[in-house]
């Protein structure tokens, strides 16, 4: 299935660019992920599965939603300057840039030849443009660094990165005879799970602070808003208040991972996954569809 999800976005490529140069770029950017770990089609397939879709064309919608969430994840690099490595942190930023916007119209295209051709008279890109546009401007909240509460928290992962979960759900179930009411329960079940793997991946990051961007940036997250409210978390608060420099909190490190420790901070958070994974589990029990494949969703999307 992998396999023919990256010939899909590679034909994509193809029709995306004219030049050769152009076109090897975009080919670059492509091979430096690793599609195998990628959940955002793996999620579009099974949704569809799950309501009972079997039509090859769930290949090329799969497809098209990796290529716009690579460029999203080209933006998100370039805005928090992390993962140096990657090829679009390494060429120039202006190149980067616009093989970005190729590959969202390439992307989009490819979606709305998908939506003429199955009747769905716009629909698709219409929820489309509202979902992407709803994530740019958590992203653009989230950059402005403004976050004081766990409720502000809350709702900027809601419309950053839960959104996108919702888009990858629809993108599998709008193709199928799904009804109104499954609908809701699918994109409540989306956002549930999109909640999850951010507070998640907030934890990761956290435990490798050193080398992400967050605490370099002064990123609020959720543990570090946990931190930042106890007043024992020293180190923390005067980093965020701009009275400790980095390389302070660096040569420091030790002090401050037992300040995180006995703050309570992680597991709190991992209590709040927890919470967000089970009501999507009580949702998914409740779709009125086959055991069987809700079954293999969760096994596929969910579990580790």
């Amino acid at each position: 299935m992998q396999v023919r999800i990256l010939e899909s976005m590679q034909q994509t490529i193809e029709r995306s660019a004219e030049s050769e140069e152009y076109r090897d770029l975009l080919r670059l950017f492509l091979s430096s992920k690793d599609w195998h770990h990628s959940k955002w089609s793996e999620c579009v397939i099974e949704t569809y599965r799950l309501f009972g879709g079997a039509d090859d064309m769930i290949i090329d919608a799969a497809a098209a939603l990796e290529l716009l969430m690579l460029a999203q994840d080209i933006l998100d690099d370039l805005q928090d300057e992390d993962h140096e490595e990657a090829p679009w942190m390494t060429c120039p930023k202006g190149l980067a840039l616009n093989a970005m916007m190729s590959l969202v119209f390439g992307a989009m295209n490819e979606i709305g030849r998908l939506d003429r051709e199955h009747g769905k008279n716009g629909a698709v890109i219409r929820k489309l443009n509202k979902y992407v546009l709803q994530a740019l401007d958590g992203q653009f909240r989230d950059l402005q660094g403004d976050i004081q509460t766990e409720q502000q928290y809350v709702e900027i992962a809601y419309s950053k990165s839960a959104v996108l979960l919702r888009l990858a759900c629809y993108m599998g179930y709008v193709w199928t005879q799904v009804s109104e009411k499954q609908m809701k329960m699918m994109d409540e079940l989306a956002e549930n799970l999109g909640m999850t793997a951010q507070i998640y991946n907030d934890l990761n990051d956290l435990q490798r602070w050193e080398e992400k961007s967050d605490m370099r940036m002064k990123k609020k997250t959720l543990p570090i808003l946990m931190m930042l409210s106890d007043e024992e978390n020293r180190l923390t608060r005067s980093y965020f208040d701009g009275t400790l420099s980095w390389d302070e909190l660096a040569a420091s490190k030790a002090r401050w991972d037992d300040e995180k420790e006995a703050s309570g901070a992680v597991e709190a958070c991992q209590v709040i996954v927890r919470m967000y994974r089970n009501r999507a589990r009580r949702l998914l029990d409740e779709l009125d569809v086959d055991a069987e494949r809700k079954q293999r969703f969760w096994e596929r999307i969910v579990k580790p």
